[in-house]
């Protein structure tokens, strides 16, 4: 320990750096408080050389690239040297010891708790943006749904940069409710967390139990609510597809349902024929109704996410109609005035353009 303190005030004094709220830490440190500033100390032997990556790793998770660090070498001789570096630049184990300075709160956007810094404590603070303190539940609704469909079409595009971007509103909108709530008194954060954690533990009895086999999810759910009902939870606000395939999935667990999908593709055939027979405008949507929920039972039975197969059906049309569109100004037809063969002939095109990825 001597020793230790011995080194910290040496590199201190090399630098010209008040102890203050400094943080001693080792090698085999993961955690740092960015708003501190830290001294690290790094003993050239074989376990921290190899250690020395996750510790960057570390670093490079909690401050920006270009945050800098003074790389301390000597501090065991007469002349100890300190050489300016910024946290990008970290590559080897290049010292005795690294000192990294404090980050600005405003800065401090690579951990989650400089992100709760600035959307909690400061936007929804009294005195902080007039805008977000006006907010409710209600009204942060429509934002909430339009960045998780946001959220979706990112990862359907295989974008990974716009991924996190999009993970990152997903996330601002979590912190936009905690907020509301502070306010309110109604909840803190502290509570969505202990409520998803408790309730991921219970649920994992085979990770963190004594179960040596993954218990069914719905059989653990009805445990924590014996009158609790299959479909309670589905939520009534889900797209259509996507509620009634979850609803369906539930009634199957339960052996409501047939046995194999030649059932829904009969009972597929029935509603057909009913919607046909129709003579109202009223029947028509109810068969029509019926026929897409079968449609739904169909595509749960071959494992078919519907919701998802109909959003890459509408995608793909997007994608051939906005080239047709291109063809037809291309060739100057007018779509509206072009016969179903010229139409026929531009969606052709259309279709090869893509497949062919000349788009």
């Amino acid at each position: 320990m001597r020793e230790t303190l011995l080194a910290v005030d040496t590199a201190l004094t090399l630098l010209g750096v008040s102890p203050g709220d400094i943080q001693i830490c080792t090698g085999n440190t993961s955690r740092f408080d960015a708003q501190r500033p830290a001294i690290i100390l790094l003993p050239k032997n074989a376990a921290n050389a190899a250690n020395f990556d996750h510790l960057v790793a570390s670093l490079k998770d909690v401050y920006p690239r270009e945050h800098s660090v003074s790389l301390i070498a000597g501090l065991a001789t007469e002349t100890p040297t300190a050489t300016a570096g910024t946290i990008g630049t970290l590559t080897e184990l290049p010292s005795d010891a690294l000192y990294i300075p404090a980050i600005d709160p405003l800065d401090d956007v690579r951990r989650f708790d400089g992100l709760f810094h600035i959307v909690v404590d400061r936007l929804n603070a009294p005195d902080g943006c007039p805008w977000d303190n006006e907010q409710t539940h209600e009204t942060l609704r429509p934002y909430l749904i339009e960045e998780s469909y946001e959220l979706i079409e990112s990862i359907d595009e295989g974008a990974p940069k716009a991924i996190a971007e999009e993970l990152g509103d997903v996330l601002l909108q979590v912190l936009m409710h905690t907020g509301v709530a502070n306010r309110s008194g109604a909840f803190t954060f502290g509570d969505i967390t202990e409520s998803i954690s408790r309730k991921m533990i219970h649920r994992h009895p085979h990770v963190f139990g004594n179960e040596t086999y993954r218990p069914n999810w719905q059989d653990l759910k009805k445990q924590e609510n014996p009158e609790r009902s299959v479909l309670d939870g589905v939520p009534a606000a889900l797209p259509a597809l996507s509620q009634s395939q979850t609803i369906q999935s539930r009634a199957r667990k339960v052996g409501f349902d047939w046995p194999d999908v030649e059932g829904p593709l009969s009972k597929l055939a029935e509603e057909l024929g009913e919607f046909a027979r129709a003579d109202s405008d009223a029947e028509r949507e109810d068969e029509f109704g019926d026929i897409v929920f079968v449609v739904v039972n169909v595509a749960d039975h071959l494992g078919i996410d519907a919701e998802q197969a109909l959003r890459l059906a509408n995608r793909k049309f997007r994608r051939r109609f906005m080239r047709v569109e291109e063809l037809a100004r291309e060739q100057e037809i007018e779509l509206k005035a072009g016969d179903l063969d010229q139409l026929n002939r531009l969606w052709d095109l259309a279709k090869a353009d893509i497949a062919s990825d000349r788009l």
